[in-house]
């Protein structure tokens, strides 16, 4: 119930701070801006590359024909997976200065404690720009690996569960992890926190991960999901009452 209920706060603690409201709107328009340059003709630059691989090595003819469709339609689902979620982790990347703010803010509101300015976030922001965008660009690296390999099982019908699993818990803890390295958990102590709540976490990163397939609408999931987990482990850690100043 606290994984259901967060969707609906998540939104709200974006809508009820104005600060918080431009921290979020900022990447939702860098990203759109992203996906009207580069996102439209990405897709279709890739999709004609494996066009033209498929009918060089597979040939014409009946059976030819046949393989072709089957290849083009799994080659689809996968150039169409791996571009949005591409898309999605490099937003992440840009956008995860405004995101550590935007978890830092809402923390502080759930918690009631006092909210810093504007311009005192974007200085805390900036000091600690660098570190940041290196954090978050070796996260992304390690998330889109295992998101390959994770479509990769998802080929094999028995492993699709386990593929969509792995998948969930991979982009949960993208989001996840601006409270835990606001609060300095090691890794030991941010393993047993998600074994914890595995299935919040995990039902959130499913979530999500429908968000992301979705063009256009997977422009709000990395200010959205920073929120919604943001609310989801405060809510799920009542014994931690110290936010990181």
């Amino acid at each position: 119930m606290i994984a259901i209920n967060s969707f609906k706060e998540a939104i709200r603690y974006i809508l009820k701070d104005k600060v918080s409201f431009i921290l979020a709107l900022i990447p939702i328009l860098i990203g759109l801006a992203i996906f009207i340059l580069v996102g439209v003709g990405m897709f279709s630059t890739m999709q004609g590359i494996g066009n033209e691989y498929i009918a060089k090595y597979l040939g014409e003819g009946t059976f030819g024909d046949i393989v072709t469709w089957i290849v083009k339609i799994i080659l689809t689902i996968l150039l169409y997976y791996i571009i949005n979620i591409t898309f999605v982790m490099v937003l992440s990347i840009i956008a995860s200065p405004f995101n550590d703010m935007l978890s830092n803010r809402i923390e502080k509101q759930i918690l009631g404690l006092e909210l810093p300015s504007f311009s005192d976030s974007m200085k805390g922001s900036i000091s600690n720009l660098m570190a940041t965008l290196v954090t978050e660009s070796k996260k992304v690296v390690i998330i889109l690996g295992i998101s390959l390999f994770a479509v990769v099982l998802g080929l094999i019908p028995i492993l699709t569960p386990v593929s969509f699993l792995l998948s969930a818990i991979v982009l949960s803890t993208e989001f996840i992890d601006f409270s835990w390295s606001r609060h300095n958990m090691t890794f030991k102590e941010c393993r047993t926190e998600y074994r914890q709540n595995f299935f919040g976490y995990s039902f959130g990163g499913l979530f999500f991960m429908f968000l992301v397939s979705i063009p256009l609408i997977n422009i709000i999931v990395p200010a959205y999901g920073t929120s919604y987990f943001t609310v989801l482990w405060v809510k799920s850690n009542d014994s931690r009452r110290q936010v990181t100043k």
